[in-house]
């Protein structure tokens, strides 16, 4: 039989509770949040509550830490633009669906058609078009990055430590004559009795990452200006956090990296900042940009995530969509200072010296699904300025 155990959460921490909780424990089958009492309702089985509680009490624990309490950390608006109004509300998510041109083939991953593929494409060849404008004195390094990544390399990279329950890996049945022959006779996959290899590969959650290992023990010169223009198909553990197009366990980032001295990357990230802003004048989007912290799922949760408040290092884009009534990030510009540079040995004028480094990142799939929330299926209905743009990079016909 099912039962709620009502939590009592602060406001501040309401957000990171919701997303978290559904990997403290698998038995946990649904959350519901009641914001006027601030009440998070968790579900379980009656027979596994005592278990769900302990789960809840450490990650209460993880998030409460009493070193920190009296820091309060909060975002901080950098631009607003949600006064801007829409053309669409309508459900979006829903008649894409009806009409075919998304469609899901496993839990947090759709296959794109029509006008969603037509846009995803626009953000696509925007943002590498814009970097040949922003960047026209860098040296610009386009890269197409592999899903995999080996557990040794994004151990070292400090990804572990940082963003475990994110984590997808990669694996294979054991390879023996037996096992194998299980493996085809198995009438019912989840009950089959099959051996499966310890991983050896993860399916990386950012693009960026294989740039840091492309650069080790490299030494990078006063007049080097390179940006490196990342793309790759990415994967992350939601759990029972994926929604619509919003939140998915399998997406497609692309990335500005940036790697040098702390003026290069401030200057670097203030260029590819004005994209953001592009976007907004050119399709009147309700938007805004704020300061963020990542939900680290570690031990030192707290000081992680006081140091990237304090010191602004996420930045977040964030676009509304009307028919969530909530807005959600679009896009990043993340500044790692000496994180990356330090574990891979990379360094700049000489070997005393680690350099910066930095990513400004675009979720495609984002993107896209805000930018139809916001105007609509209707290209009729849509204002000149956009058609415009958009007709630039596809064909609307």
């Amino acid at each position: 039989m099912d039962i709620f155990i009502d939590l009592k959460v602060e406001k501040e921490n309401i957000d990171v509770i919701k997303e978290m909780l559904p990997y403290t424990s698998e038995h946990i089958k649904n959350i519901v949040h009641i914001e006027d009492e601030d009440i998070i309702k968790v579900c379980c089985d009656e027979q596994y509550k005592a278990i769900v509680e302990e789960s809840i009490g450490k990650l209460n624990e993880l998030i409460s830490d009493k070193f920190f309490k009296d820091k309060k950390i909060s975002t901080v608006r950098i631009e607003d633009w949600t006064y801007k109004n829409v053309i669409n509300s309508d459900d979006v998510f829903v008649k894409l669906q009806q009409t075919s041109e998304i469609y899901n083939t496993a839990d947090g991953t759709f296959v794109y058609s029509g006008l969603p593929l037509k846009i995803f494409e626009y953000f696509n060849l925007k943002i590498d078009e814009y970097a040949k404008e922003a960047f026209a004195d860098y040296s610009i390094k386009p890269h197409k990055v592999p899903a995999l990544y080996s557990v040794d390399g994004y151990q070292k990279g400090g990804y572990f430590e940082t963003f475990p329950h994110h984590i997808m890996f990669e694996t294979t049945s054991v390879n023996n004559l037996e096992n194998i022959e299980k493996f085809s006779k198995a009438g019912n996959f989840a009950e089959a009795n099959i051996e499966i290899k310890k991983p050896k590969n993860i399916l990386r959650t950012a693009s960026c990452a294989p740039i840091y290992k492309y650069l080790e023990n490299n030494i990078i010169s006063e007049d080097t200006k390179d940006v490196y223009i990342v793309t790759g198909t990415c994967f992350r553990n939601e759990a029972e956090n994926i929604k619509s197009l919003s939140r998915l366990n399998e997406f497609t980032m692309k990335e500005y990296v940036f790697v040098g001295s702390e003026n290069f990357i401030e200057d670097s990230l203030n260029k590819a900042t004005k994209l953001w802003e592009y976007w907004v004048k050119a399709f009147s989007l309700n938007s805004k940009m704020e300061t963020a912290t990542d939900s680290f799922f570690a031990s030192k949760y707290q000081k992680l995530k006081l140091f990237q408040a304090l010191g602004k290092s996420k930045v977040e884009f964030k676009c509304w969509i009307p028919a969530e009534d909530s807005y959600i990030s679009c896009g990043s510009k993340n500044y790692h200072r000496t994180h990356f540079s330090s574990k891979y040995n990379i360094h700049y004028l000489n070997n005393s010296t680690l350099a910066q480094s930095a990513c400004f990142a675009f979720g495609i799939d984002r993107l896209m699904y805000a930018f139809l929330s916001q105007k609509g299926t209707e290209i009729e209905k849509w204002d000149s300025s956009t058609v415009s743009e958009i007709k630039k990079y596809v064909d609307l016909d």
